[in-house]
């Protein structure tokens, strides 16, 4: 049944290094804005990327358009970028949340995003989801401050502007057996943002490379998933797709 819901779909990604793939997420003949993002993965004819060694068959988004037989629209992803990011080109809450559709004007149906562990990494300040945050972020001259109103502010920006498309975000997984307690307030801020703009969440907090067998999954045994961990972050979005999609 999710393979008739989603066959022909267009699909736009929207995220930090592990959503990136020299040729896709920085061409522009997809998008004229995506030129200068930059790309962590590639094949091995690429410059300045640092893992090598996965066709962009095998990354998550790339594994669902296949199977799927879906359409990349376009990837708008950025190495190292944050939600909260100093260069405004690159950060998350600005404008390459509304720069998800095609230079043909072809926008997406179903849009995949990861965003925040970067901010994470720097140790972004968290915030909190106030009473009053859902309607600070709607003036057009705001720029967020903490974790929290930067993730209201794209997840707005991308909702709003793309209102027919489906979203999926995923939380932050764990990484070690200590559980740090910044990246548990960002993954309540991600649960309460998602709930409030109508987004799917796609748990990898959840899944099986969660936790202290994560860096077996990874490209750099720290944190960039390898094929194997792409494998298991395509099987989180199958089985929140099917939630979303089919109840």
């Amino acid at each position: 049944m999710l393979h008739s819901i989603l066959k022909g779909k267009n699909l736009s990604v929207f995220g930090a290094s592990m959503c990136t793939y020299d040729g896709y997420s920085n061409n522009i003949a997809h998008n004229s804005t995506i030129g200068k993002n930059k790309p962590y993965y590639g094949t091995p004819e690429s410059e300045n990327v640092k893992c090598r060694d996965m066709t962009v068959n095998e990354t998550f988004w790339g594994r669902l358009i296949d199977k799927y037989s879906m359409e990349l629209c376009v990837n708008n992803s950025w190495s190292g970028s944050k939600i909260l990011d100093d260069n405004p080109d690159a950060a998350g809450w600005n404008t390459r949340p509304t720069e998800l559709h095609r230079n043909d004007g072809s926008e997406p149906d179903v849009i995949l995003s990861f965003m925040g562990n970067n901010d994470f990494s720097k140790e972004r300040p968290a915030g909190e989801v106030t009473d009053d945050l859902f309607e600070r972020v709607k003036a057009g001259d705001f720029v967020p401050e903490t974790f929290a109103e930067g993730y209201a502010v794209m997840l707005r920006k991308v909702t709003e502007r793309y209102p027919q498309a489906k979203m999926f975000v995923f939380n932050m997984a764990w990484r070690t057996a200590e559980k740090s307690e910044l990246l548990i307030k960002y993954n309540e801020i991600i649960e309460k943002v998602t709930a409030h703009y109508g987004v799917c969440i796609v748990r990898l907090t959840e899944s099986r490379m969660s936790g202290l067998d994560y860096a077996k999954y990874t490209c750099d045994g720290k944190l960039h998933p390898n094929s194997e961990g792409m494998a298991v972050w395509a099987e989180l979005i199958e089985e929140a797709m099917k939630k979303c999609y089919i109840g």
